[in-house]
């Protein structure tokens, strides 16, 4: 009985890291997860946990990440790289914990991911609210304000979550997430009340409604690609895959029709081709001037990289000898999760980082676990454009729910 207490509040502690993923507090989550750490401890002995991290061939692979940049401080800044490799402690501490734990029930499983979306949900409206509150209460109405672009951009990106500390890139990268968490809720709940169902779709609409109100391109691209990939695969798979290049057509024209009139959204995709729109506070062209200065970097240290912490101040001189005003007044990182580690530890590092991910991807769809497929793509195309192992949003994130579906959900796909 002991022991089924002590594995409930495991469950339990999984349970709060993933609704307090997406709390601006970051204390509230780090406490999550030390609580986790705590019962995992007191779940099993030490042997055995021992044992079955021998074994396990894909915690090592998440694991060595997090090795080669404890590795790099050997040449990099220690102080810097220190803060670094502090960031980046979830990719040792959720494969360990993860893949040496009891096996996680399919249902609880469910539990975990519902409630993370659950919380983006809770936390979406409440930005919402706050925004139009915020606004209205400062004497701007509906009625006597013309929707011009200033307007608009009162209640979208940064306005939308500045009051909440949560980066609209990394909370669309949740939205969308969520949304394909629903979205496989409600196509296996053959036998649900309409009531669910009907709470399931208008939690979808929702958070597509909030990703728009975000308006991030990552996060608006990254619905799009998986949705209609998804769509495709669905028909061709059915072998009515012309129904699905129709739908697909379909999808896209509507949605192009919409966004030209949400100025947030479209200025933000004209500024894809056109080098302007001075008042967005991240041109795009900006990370051409990222990437180009990190390839740099690491054409003249292929092998090893620069090591850990040291690629920071590189590229700030790099930026300041270039006249990138911008970047270096905002100390700007690669904004490409793939450069980055590259940069910092070389070719060895690059093929590991990408072999934990291409890897699992691999088997997620071998094993037809879509929707791990769905988060690795997800993840794939946020790290094109971000650098999301650099913050706790990103890694927290990813090393997280990678852990549960690789040594719980694919798992049992295999057995």
């Amino acid at each position: 009985m002991f022991k089924i207490n002590k594995e409930s509040f495991f469950f339990a502690a999984l349970i709060l890291v993933a609704i307090t993923l997406p709390f601006s507090n970051l204390l509230v989550n780090t406490m999550s997860i030390w609580s986790m750490i705590f019962f995992w401890i007191i779940n099993s002995p030490i042997k055995e946990k021992i044992q079955l991290l021998k074994s396990n061939k894909l915690v090592w692979l998440f694991v060595s990440l997090f090795l080669i940049n404890v590795i790099g401080l050997i040449y990099g800044d220690l102080k810097l790289g220190m803060f670094e490799v502090e960031k980046k402690l979830s990719l040792l501490i959720f494969p360990v914990v993860l893949g040496t734990s009891s096996q996680i029930s399919s249902k609880r499983l469910k539990a975990i991911f519902i409630s993370f979306a659950i919380s983006c949900i809770a936390i979406g409206l409440i930005c919402l609210v706050n925004t139009f509150y915020t606004n209205y209460s400062q004497g701007i109405t509906l009625n006597n304000v013309h929707l011009n672009n200033n307007y608009t951009w009162r209640f979208s990106y940064l306005n939308l979550t500045k009051d909440f500390g949560i980066h609209p890139s990394y909370f669309s990268m949740y939205a969308v997430f969520s949304i394909f968490i629903l979205l496989c809720m409600l196509l296996k709940k053959k036998h649900v009340s309409k009531t669910i169902k009907f709470s399931l779709m208008a939690s979808i609409i929702f958070l597509i409604i909030l990703i728009l109100f975000l308006a991030s391109r990552i996060g608006i691209i990254c619905l799009l690609i998986l949705s209609l990939g998804s769509i495709l695969v669905y028909y061709y798979k059915k072998q009515k895959l012309i129904y699905g290049i129709i739908a697909t057509l379909l999808i896209i024209s509507l949605m192009v029709y919409f966004l030209q009139f949400f100025s947030p959204i479209s200025e933000k995709f004209k500024d894809l081709v056109y080098r302007g729109s001075e008042n967005l506070p991240f041109r795009s062209f900006v990370r051409f001037d990222l990437w180009k200065s990190t390839l740099a970097v690491i054409k003249d240290n292929l092998l090893i990289g620069v090591g850990t912490g040291d690629l920071q101040p590189i590229l700030q001189t790099i930026f300041k000898s270039s006249n990138y005003v911008e970047s270096y007044q905002n100390h700007y990182n690669p904004h490409n999760q793939f450069l980055d580690t590259a940069a910092t530890l070389g070719i060895i590092g690059f093929l590991v980082f990408s072999l934990g991910v291409f890897y699992p991807f691999y088997l997620s769809y071998k094993k037809k676990m879509y929707l791990y497929s769905i988060f690795i793509l997800l993840f794939i195309f946020v790290c094109l454009v971000e650098c999301p192992l650099a913050v706790q949003k990103g890694v927290v994130w990813y090393a997280f729910f990678n852990s549960l579906f690789a040594f719980h959900s694919l798992k049992k796909s295999t057995e």
